[in-house]
C-alpha cells in the first residue's frame, strides 16, 4: 500500500511541472538595497504542467527589499509572509518570497517563494524522500512564474 502513496506523489509531481530552484549559496548580499512598497495586491497567474493548470498567486501590500543579487537578477524579498497562493482546492497559504527583476528580460519579473524544507509528519519514509527531493533545502528559492513588471504599482522605483 505504501508504494501506491509514493507512486501517487511522483505522478502529481510529474503532472504539476517543476519550478526553477536557486540555491541559497548563489545569493550575493546587497548591503543597502532598494525598498519598494506595494500599496495594493498584485495578482499573478501561473500556468503549470502539461495539463495547463491555472494557479493564482498574490504579492500582498507591504515592503519588498532588495536583499540579494542572484544570477537571474535583482531579488526583492518581502518583509514577512506576503506571497499568497490560492490552490484550486480552496483556501490560501502565505509564504515569505517576492520577485526578481530579470536581468535577461527587461520589464519582466519572476515571482518566487522561499523554500521551507518541511514535509508533513504523516508522510512515510519513501514519501518524505520524494517530497524532500522536490522541496529542496530550507532557504533556497523557487522561481514560480514570470509576470510583467508594469503590474507592480509601487512606490520606491
Amino acid at each position: 500500500m505504501k508504494w501506491r502513496h509514493a507512486l501517487a506523489a511522483a505522478m502529481i509531481a510529474a503532472l504539476c511541472g517543476c519550478e526553477t530552484t536557486v540555491p541559497k549559496q548563489s545569493f550575493a548580499p546587497v548591503p543597502a538595497g532598494q525598498r519598494v512598497t506595494l500599496a495594493s495586491p498584485v495578482t499573478i497567474y501561473e500556468t503549470r504542467g502539461p495539463l495547463a493548470l491555472k494557479l493564482e498567486w498574490n504579492l500582498l501590500p507591504g515592503d519588498y527589499v532588495e536583499r540579494y543579487r542572484i544570477p537571474q537578477g535583482r531579488m526583492f524579498e518581502s518583509d514577512g509572509p506576503l506571497v499568497q497562493f490560492h490552490p484550486t482546492t480552496g483556501g490560501a497559504t502565505r509564504s515569505v518570497g517576492g520577485f526578481v527583476l530579470l536581468q535577461a528580460k527587461p520589464g519582466v519579473g519572476a515571482l518566487y517563494v522561499v523554500r521551507k524544507g518541511q514535509t508533513p509528519a504523516y508522510f512515510t519514509p519513501l514519501s518524505t524522500s520524494i517530497a524532500q527531493a522536490l522541496t529542496g533545502p530550507a532557504g533556497d528559492i523557487s522561481l514560480v512564474t514570470e509576470f510583467p513588471l508594469s503590474s507592480l504599482k509601487a512606490a520606491g522605483w
